[in-house]
């Protein structure tokens, strides 16, 4: 079922369609480039992390070992830009990170670090905008 089908024409219009690449600009590499090396030099911020990943992948039917842990934290590096502050995708300020589950690790992760409770060097060197608005839908 295609989308357009689904929404009458001002709905349809309403709606932007961006990619990633929309969104990540030398800026926002740069932004990811320093949390990588955040990642890799300092061993707290690596664990907590890891540690996330590990609880969000603690039911799967397969086990993970370390070292694909630490990858699949690296998917947390490339977005955590986007869940901190309101960026520009297109001509759009995004301004809310909706999310379809209830509060979780990652999710009390992104508000302490908004909030500058852990690691502000983060909030100093990465949030350049407001900060992101995290609705939860149900």
């Amino acid at each position: 079922m295609e989308l357009k089908n689904v929404l009458d024409d001002l709905e349809f219009e309403r709606i932007v369609f961006a990619k990633w690449k929309d969104l990540t600009n030398e800026v926002y590499k740069n932004k990811v480039a320093w949390l990588y090396d955040k990642y890799e030099k300092d061993l707290d911020f690596s664990l907590k992390i890891q540690k996330i990943v590990s609880d969000m992948v603690s039911n799967e039917i397969r086990n993970f070992s370390g070292d694909e842990i630490k990858k699949l934290g690296t998917y947390i590096l490339e977005e955590l830009p986007e869940c901190l502050y309101q960026v520009k995708m297109k001509t759009y300020e995004c301004q809310a990170w909706v999310y379809p589950y209830a509060t979780g690790p990652l999710i009390d992760f992104i508000e302490e670090i908004q909030q500058g409770k852990i690691y502000p060097e983060i909030k100093e060197k990465i949030i350049d905008t407001e900060l992101k608005v995290l609705l939860e839908v149900r």
